[in-house]
Formats: structure tokens, sequence, C-alpha cells
């Protein structure tokens, strides 16, 4: 189960269309508040891989 969440979340981060990419986009790519829901995002990831 643990994989499959981790495979949910790479889905969400490798689709540009996924709910949240269009938020983002508004602030740019370079905006602290995006840089950090992707850092939380890999940081999740990588605990459910563990």
């Amino acid at each position: 189960m643990r994989h499959a969440a981790a495979d949910a979340l790479q889905a969400v981060l490798d689709d540009p269309d996924a709910d949240g990419h269009d938020t983002w986009a508004e602030l740019g790519e370079d905006d602290e508040d995006y840089l950090a829901w992707l850092a939380n995002l890999k940081s999740l990831q990588a605990r459910l891989r563990s």
C-alpha cells in the first residue's frame, strides 16, 4: 500500500495538469511556497518507499 501511495505522489509530480500544478504555475516555479510543496511531496514519497 505504501508503494502505491508513493507511486500516486509521483504521478502528481509528473503530471503538469494535476491539481496543484496550475496553482503553483501562477506563482512561478521559483516561488518559495512551490519549492516547499515539492520538497514536502518528495520527502513524503521517500518515507513511503523506505
